[in-house]
């Protein structure tokens, strides 16, 4: 009786354990759903000052590319055309990519030149091969260039290659 009475004891002690860690993690998902109130409540009342800063970076980073440019008395176009840039496109993108700016030509430079990679040939299937000769024949037969027996030979030949 009294091993009963300890794991009677026992069991109520896990299920008061496990009621109050249901209850600790309700009061932490209350909290949690209160910081995201209070953060998305921030944004709303200071998105102008946000985007207003946003804004500043982005007019201090290009005033800064200007004053540079500047002080090595070039311009954009003298920097574009530097060796470094030779071929190449330039992109500058802020935020990830949200607002980018594409300066270069349309096609850009290849990423692996044509040169370097020998031309793939494909293997042709024998039947269009086929279909390609007897056309090319049927052609030089209609131009006069082959006799109607030249013609029928090399067509047999060719069927019989089957």
């Amino acid at each position: 009786m009294a091993s009963k009475k300890n794991k009677a004891d026992i069991s109520i002690v896990k299920t008061v354990f496990l009621t109050y860690l249901i209850l600790l993690l309700h009061v932490l998902l209350i909290a949690a759903v209160g910081a995201l109130v209070i953060f998305f409540k921030g944004i709303s009342e200071y998105i102008e000052w946000i985007l207003g800063t946003g804004a500043l970076i982005v007019f201090a980073s290009a005033y800064y590319i200007y004053y540079r440019m500047k002080k090595q008395s070039r311009s954009l176009a003298e920097t574009l055309s530097s060796p470094s840039f030779a071929g190449r496109n330039v992109e500058i993108s802020l935020m990830g990519g949200f607002a980018s700016l594409k300066i270069g030509s349309e096609q850009g430079m290849p990423l692996i030149e044509q040169a370097v990679l020998p031309e793939a040939k494909q293997l042709e299937d024998p039947t269009i091969q086929r279909i390609k000769e007897l056309g090319e024949l049927a052609r030089l037969y209609e131009n006069n260039l082959l006799t109607l027996d030249e013609y029928n030979k090399a067509k047999s030949e060719l069927m019989n290659n089957l």
